[in-house]
């Protein structure tokens, strides 16, 4: 889920770490205000003081860092827009629980974003519909997404590229949009609530999989579906630890009159709230379908031994009273006068096959076979 990376034990508070293979740091700024917008990518940061002294009261300034491998343009970002050592730590050490928090100067909000399985890592043959076997499941890649905005400014911290902000950016270019009207922290509400909507098609695709979860317990039980359901509990555990914590802070965070919201801004975020409160709603009950899956998983498993139990049960009951017969006259004893008979042998083996009869006769009028019992 998470490629987990922290600084060593002792190191001191703030120290930034980034697992060894994250891809260098990329920087796009982004000024903007009612009338234009213009974008720079690889954009350096030595740009960012001279913009900062030099903008309208009306220009707003975006600055987006994509990859955590360059811990030096993380902790120059934080001179510039002199974030606390703490704050910057939480924004780029992961994972972070969500959360959002309010500085002197500036709120930090820390989200998890998520996405579905990439195509490359699906199956290439396309699933039987006639199939009684699940689709395959793929889990869903899980990053975080640090939000930092102030006066006039919004620095965000991607851990890798987001498909999600490519509506932001395009909401940005066309001039009625409200972005471009309001302050800074209305980009902050955008961005979040792309990140929570998000999680929409990723439980979505999760209630179709745990569709055919049910179809194939009640149908076909077996090895494989007992580990598509631990998997997709695994999904629901994380997908609860990168929700739930935001829908609180969330809470907090629309009641703080510190919280650096304008009134216009935290009506807005009301809806986002919502949508965090539904998707709890749908995890933790997807939680509860999976419980039950189990359970009807474990359900049919013990039915079909049980069956496999009955059978084996009846053949040796059947055998039983034929043990007995054949030990009976096996025995090597002189004065059996059954041995020495003409038709001792053929009436021994209509007498076994009566037995046959007459059990498997029992066994059926009890239910035992498939049959109606008394």
């Amino acid at each position: 889920m998470f490629q987990k990376y922290h600084p060593p034990m002792g190191s001191r508070p703030g120290t930034l770490a980034a697992p060894p293979d994250a891809p260098t740091t990329q920087v796009e700024i982004t000024r903007y205000d009612a009338d234009s917008v213009a974008v720079t990518k690889s954009a350096s940061l030595s740009e960012i003081p001279s913009i900062l002294s030099g903008r309208s009261k009306n220009e707003h300034l975006w600055v987006h860092l994509e990859g955590l491998g360059s811990s030096e343009v993380l902790l120059e970002i934080g001179e510039i827009f002199q974030i606390h050592p703490l704050a910057l730590e939480d924004a780029v050490n992961v994972p972070h629980r969500p959360s959002i928090q309010s500085f002197e100067h500036q709120a930090l909000i820390v989200a998890w974003t998520v996405r579905v399985c990439p195509e490359d890592a699906l199956p290439d043959t396309a699933p039987d519909p006639e199939s009684l076997e699940p689709a395959d499941w793929c889990d869903p890649e899980f990053a975080q997404l640090a939000i930092f905005f102030g006066d006039r400014y919004v620095v965000t911290i991607a851990e890798r590229v987001e498909k999600i902000l490519e509506p932001i950016r395009e909401r940005l270019q066309t001039k009625t949009s409200r972005m471009r009207q309001l302050s800074s922290d209305y980009l902050a509400y955008a961005i979040l609530d792309a990140v929570v909507d998000c999680y929409y098609p990723v439980l979505e695709g999760l209630g179709e999989h745990l569709d055919d979860l049910e179809t194939a317990a009640f149908a076909r039980p077996s090895t494989r579906l007992l580990h598509e359901i631990h998997s997709v509990r695994r999904t629901l555990f994380h997908l609860r630890k990168g929700i739930w914590p935001l829908r609180d802070a969330l809470s907090t965070w629309m009641h703080d009159p510190g919280g650096r919201l304008s009134d216009s801004v935290r009506f807005y975020l009301r809806d986002t709230h919502d949508h965090c409160v539904q998707l709890v709603d749908v995890v933790e009950t997807y939680r509860e379908v999976v419980s039950e899956l189990l359970n009807t998983y474990l359900s049919a498993v013990s039915q079909r031994t049980n069956e496999v139990m009955k059978t084996l049960t009846i053949m040796a009951t059947i055998f039983i009273p034929l043990t007995f017969l054949a030990g009976l006259y096996g025995m090597n004893f002189q004065h059996m006068p059954e041995l020495r008979w003409r038709w001792s042998y053929p009436v021994l083996l209509v007498v076994m096959l009566l037995v046959v009869i007459a059990l498997l006769r029992y066994f059926r009028n009890r239910g035992w076979l498939g049959g109606d019992s008394d």
